[in-house]
């Protein structure tokens, strides 16, 4: 994970995809071999954005909508992971599907207002 995202901060983005796919496949195999995996949910979260993002650099649009899709279904009240999606959304086009994220998370805004006071 790390050393994807070193490799992405150089430019070098498709080295960084190959090493996320890696990454990926590691996280994936140690959340089979855990209890529940949800030891492991920060840590993939992490790996859905990042992914995202490298796929976005190297213009792979379609593969980086797939990854924050991803995301948003494991955890679909993150606020990021739903704005990324809206944005890559909004860049291929799709505007019905960016406006309704933007009410989702206008929704998802008043309600974690609403948990810390006025």
């Amino acid at each position: 994970h790390a050393k994807a995202k070193n490799l992405a901060a150089k430019g070098e983005f498709s080295q960084a995809e190959t090493e996320m796919t890696n990454a990926s496949q590691k996280l994936n195999t140690l959340i089979k071999s855990s209890k529940d995996g949800k030891e492991f949910d920060p840590l993939k979260l992490q790996t859905h954005q990042l992914t995202g993002q490298i796929y976005a650099a190297n213009g792979n649009y379609e593969a980086c909508e797939e990854e924050y899709r991803k995301a948003v279904e494991h955890f679909p009240n993150d606020g990021r992971a739903l704005f990324m999606l809206s944005r890559i959304l909004e860049l291929r086009g799709k505007t019905e599907e960016v406006l309704k994220l933007q009410e989702r998370m206008k929704l998802l805004q008043a309600m974690q207002g609403s948990m810390f006071g006025p």
